[in-house]
């Protein structure tokens, strides 16, 4: 079952309108994960507009661009397959590192929101952070995992952000690195 999406925008004669209303189709990644492209906007988006999101043939935004996603988590013991098995790439799976399940990076800053069920979030330094219903976490382009350990499926809801990533030189200096690069 996907999300419902209502989408305001502007009539012929310029009044505030719905203009969508409408249930968003979920990307099934197979064993009961799944996650549902909400939205997608585009570095130049402008208003008013038709309320028509952006193509998004890329998961991850362009700098200045975003995603809004519901994405839904299943316990450790059901993890869904390898992204690349069951989506269409999207630039999706080029983030994932083939060593580490799960374990990816991407240019963005993400904004995530859990709705129901609880979710681990793994990083580097060994932070291993247990989040539930009502939690924030704000994900600054780090390398990090997403696990439920929970014996109940997880729901979030995110907002990616694209970003540039500054390139450390080793002599204090650094660069913007755009998306892909």
């Amino acid at each position: 079952m996907g999300f419902r999406r209502v989408v305001t925008g502007h009539s012929s004669d310029g009044m505030s309108a719905i203009v969508a209303d409408e249930i968003v189709n979920p990307i099934d990644f197979g064993r009961g994960a799944a996650i549902d492209m909400v939205w997608a906007i585009d570095p130049d988006a402008v208003v008013p507009n038709a309320g028509i999101p952006s193509s998004a043939a890329e998961w991850f935004p362009a700098p200045g661009g975003a995603r809004v996603v519901v994405l839904r988590y299943q316990p450790v013991g059901e993890a869904p397959a390898p992204p690349s098995e069951n989506l269409p790439d999207m630039g999706l799976t080029s983030t994932y590192e083939s060593d580490r399940p799960g374990v990816h990076t991407s240019d963005t800053i993400d904004i995530g929101v859990i709705l129901s069920g609880e979710l681990w979030l793994e990083l580097d330094d060994g932070a291993d952070t247990r989040l539930t219903a009502g939690d924030v976490v704000i994900q600054n382009g780090t390398r990090h995992r997403w696990q439920n350990r929970s014996n109940q499926p997880t729901t979030m809801l995110g907002v990616m952000i694209g970003a540039r990533r500054l390139e450390d030189h080793g002599d204090g200096s650094s660069t913007a690195r755009q998306v892909g690069a």
